[in-house]
């Protein structure tokens, strides 16, 4: 099977095809229906992966949150702790107003041609 071949599963589920068109409109019709989140299977990875790529990031973060904290402090200077919670302060001053989740649900429903409403509503 060559992968340019029409119907060609990409992904050992076969969630993912190539398309048996070259019409736009129906191309387009063809990758709507994949899965909006694309699975590890797709890159031809153990489903686990996800665990594993879910787990470095909250890794990377923790470790950056830790860079900014001091190591040492001498006499008289703030403790790592005030530092960052006045760091954290700062920024929460400076973030807008929540979101009325309930008018942004009925103004800017969850639709596939707009997808900045689900970013909207997340």
């Amino acid at each position: 099977p060559d992968i340019k071949s029409p119907g060609f599963a990409i992904s050992p589920s076969g969630a993912y095809t190539v398309p048996d068109t070259v019409i736009h409109s129906e191309f387009v019709e063809h990758i709507e229906k994949f899965p909006l989140v694309a699975e590890p299977e797709l890159f031809m990875m153990h489903e686990n992966a996800t665990i594993t790529k879910d787990r470095k990031e909250t890794s990377g973060l923790f470790s950056s949150i830790l860079l900014t904290q001091g190591e040492t402090s001498s006499a008289g200077a703030k403790s790592p702790d005030v530092v960052m919670d006045e760091v954290a302060a700062d920024i929460l001053s400076k973030l807008p107003a929540d979101f009325n989740l309930e008018l942004a649900q009925v103004r800017y429903p969850v639709r596939w041609e707009e997808s900045l409403n689900t970013v909207l509503q997340q």
